[in-house]
């Protein structure tokens, strides 16, 4: 299957969209979180590199494993 440039950019805008998402969700629910994730290499690459399209997906990734794992212990406490 041929990906054209205007699928891909699609792509990367629902990618884009989602970690947006789910980095409001952090920030709203899990400040500490949210204030730790800023400091890591994922999201300074994120805020200003051009990424490609598995870049966003494991950025993506990443987000959703920090917050499940957030979820589990904060449900502990």
């Amino acid at each position: 299957m041929i990906t054209t440039a205007q699928e891909t950019e699609t792509d990367l805008q629902q990618l884009t969209q989602e970690i947006l998402r789910v980095t409001g969700i952090i920030k709203v629910n899990f400040p500490a979180l949210y204030s730790a994730i800023c400091e890591t290499p994922q999201f300074t690459a994120f805020e200003e590199e051009q990424l490609e399209e598995n870049q966003h997906q494991d950025y993506l990734g990443f987000l959703n494993e920090q917050l499940r794992i957030h979820r589990t212990s904060y449900s502990k406490n």
